[in-house]
């Protein structure tokens, strides 16, 4: 498992794309494994998709997601067939959840399922949690899922001969990317350089930070800025976080005492 973990890491960082690495809660009671997922998942793009073993006693499964939501590792739950499942995770402990397959194919067939599908949405629309809609099957299915409002639905259903492939599950794992330009008034190299350090004295500092990097230009064009900075962040709670950090907000003061003019763009990606 180890070895998959960083192999993980280091192509989701290469590639910029998010990796779901799926589990079983009886994973994460050895203390060592999660010490591990703590040490390598740390504000990287890695999903723990875990799915629940009644056998797991429920306190060391909660504690077990509870040190890993403080390392800010993205935590989803698999294949939930059961309302009352989610009464044991506190707000923010679960990022999202995923619908049992078999409650979704039998959504139009079933009022239990139909039932227990409306309960597990009632409690995550509370506790603040996503919920995915996998194993769609047909267009009544589809409307069904739309009519419940699911945050996202996936997989390949079939309507005559032709096949509709639906993957809105993307918004669920998007990440915010924070770029700043910076025009110094005094843009000599050494003073960019100086800059470029300053800046970057925050990347092992603030944990909500995904990736940061410092870019110097090198365009002899009058319009040009003179520094690049490029940040990654989970969400835009984690941005707003690192923009009122007292850190962060040393390094704004900083610059607006040096006449720094900046221009700003966030997205999601």
């Amino acid at each position: 498992m180890h070895s998959i973990t960083k192999k993980a890491v280091e192509l989701a960082s290469a590639k910029n794309i998010v990796i779901a690495l799926n589990l079983s809660s009886e994973d994460l009671i050895d203390n060592e494994r999660i010490a591990f997922f703590e040490k390598e998942l740390k504000n990287k793009p890695i999903i723990l998709e875990i799915e629940y073993q009644p056998k797991t006693p429920i306190s060391l499964f909660k504690n077990a997601i509870t040190k890993l939501k403080e390392s800010h590792i993205f935590i989803a739950l698999d294949n939930v067939q059961e309302s009352e499942l989610l009464h044991h995770f506190d707000e923010g402990m679960l990022d999202s959840i995923k619908v049992h397959g078999n409650l979704i194919r039998n959504l139009c067939v079933d009022e239990h399922a139909l039932f227990t599908c409306k309960k597990i949405l009632e409690i995550c629309q509370t506790k603040k949690i996503k919920t995915v809609a996998t194993h769609i099957n047909s267009n009544a299915t589809l409307e069904t899922v739309h009519a419940l409002a699911f945050d996202f639905f996936s997989r390949l259903y079939h309507r005559s001969t032709t096949r509709i492939r639906l993957n809105h599950i993307k918004g669920i794992f998007s990440m915010v990317k924070h770029i700043v330009f910076l025009k110094l008034e005094d843009n000599s190299e050494a003073n960019k350089h100086i800059v470029k350090e300053r800046i970057m004295s925050l990347k092992d500092q603030i944990d909500v930070l995904v990736h940061m990097e410092v870019g110097l230009n090198f365009s002899p064009e009058e319009r040009a800025f003179d520094l690049a900075l490029i940040t990654d962040f989970k969400n835009k709670e984690d941005l707003l976080a690192y923009a009122i950090h007292p850190l962060h907000v040393k390094v704004l003061e900083f610059l607006k005492s040096i006449h720094t003019l900046t221009k700003v763009v966030d997205y999601e990606y």
